[in-house]
């Protein structure tokens, strides 16, 4: 199974976590207008009806972010489609863009998303936990304690506080041990060199490094590729 297939079992998680948007009409009962840019209700809706929407709007806001990333995911491995290609659809940044996607990825089966926890939950476990391992015991506790963002972020930063004393403490009795080299990744591409084998080449390399490189790194390291392919854009319309 691909990463774009859906797994054995995910469209009723999904139907359950989303609802039936598309049947926005017709579930409810009574006629609605929904637009990109506003919900129309009739005048003489009541109080009951008028509550009966809010699962839908609420599993609406609470899984765009996913959509978008999946969305993205499916994008780059059927078409090879690419960033700016998905802003221009959306009219959402480069980042957001980017942040989804990163988020999809390091979750990238639906059935593992927890469905009480938020998008933002999930996020700030990939950027705040530095090991991908302990991701799935970190979604455990928030869901466990019905954590909201704001404190799992305490939570993880309190975790990492004890782990940096307990570590000093060892260090005060055992004699300091020699500190690992620090690598650093440099990558710098002269524009007159740069041409669409270059950015293909980096954006291979970096579908290799995705899952070795800190989360921030990564989203800079592509945005510098965007930036070099913007680049190439722009030379193929002038030679046109």
């Amino acid at each position: 199974m691909t990463d774009t297939e859906t797994p054995a079992g995910a469209a009723p998680v999904l139907a359950e976590r989303v609802g039936d948007l598309a049947a926005f009409h017709g579930a409810t009962g009574f006629p609605l207008v929904c637009t990109p840019t506003g919900l129309a209700l009739p005048d003489d809706v009541t109080f009951e009806e008028w509550a009966s929407i809010s699962p839908l709007i609420h599993g609406a806001a609470r899984s765009s972010m996913w959509w978008i990333g999946d969305w993205i995911r499916h994008g780059e491995a059927a078409y090879g489609a690419k960033y700016h290609t998905a802003a221009e659809r959306t009219g959402l940044d480069g980042q957001t863009l980017r942040t989804a996607a990163m988020v999809a990825e390091a979750f990238p089966d639906v059935l593992r998303r927890r469905n009480n926890l938020s998008w933002s939950h999930h996020r700030e476990i990939m950027v705040s936990v530095d090991d991908p391992t302990a991701w799935e015991d970190w979604l455990d506790k928030a869901e466990a304690g019905g954590w909201s963002r704001d404190r799992l972020r305490a939570q993880i930063r309190e975790s990492k506080a004890v782990n940096v004393k307990a570590t000093d403490t060892t260090d005060e009795a055992e004699p300091a041990a020699k500190a690992e080299p620090t690598v650093r990744v440099s990558v710098s591409v002269p524009e007159s060199a740069v041409d669409a084998e270059h950015v293909a080449s980096l954006r291979r390399l970096l579908t290799l490094w995705r899952n070795q490189v800190d989360p921030s790194m990564m989203a800079a390291l592509s945005a510098y590729v965007d930036s070099l392919e913007a680049t190439v854009g722009k030379a193929r319309k002038q030679a046109a």
